[in-house]
């Protein structure tokens, strides 16, 4: 699955949205995100969500690392 989701996600640099990581008990670690440096957080102006996160991680209990040690990953 991991390499999977590198394959598919390794080249995501920006996120303009939310990075939402919900109930993904087989990930241990976002290491997948290779070349991930800026989640944004813009909510869309036909939103209905009146709270929006850069990042969200809920209920992933075997998540043990967020995101590579040399990454600069810049949450806003």
């Amino acid at each position: 699955m991991v390499d999977e989701l590198q394959k598919n996600l390794g080249q995501v640099s920006v996120i303009t949205g939310t990075l939402k990581i919900s109930r993904s008990f087989p990930i241990i670690s976002l290491d997948f995100f290779k070349s991930l440096t800026l989640v944004q957080g813009v909510s869309s102006p036909d939103s209905i969500k009146k709270v929006q996160y850069s990042l969200e991680i809920l209920e992933n209990e075997n998540l043990q690392k967020l995101f590579p040690t040399d990454s600069k990953v810049c949450l806003n």
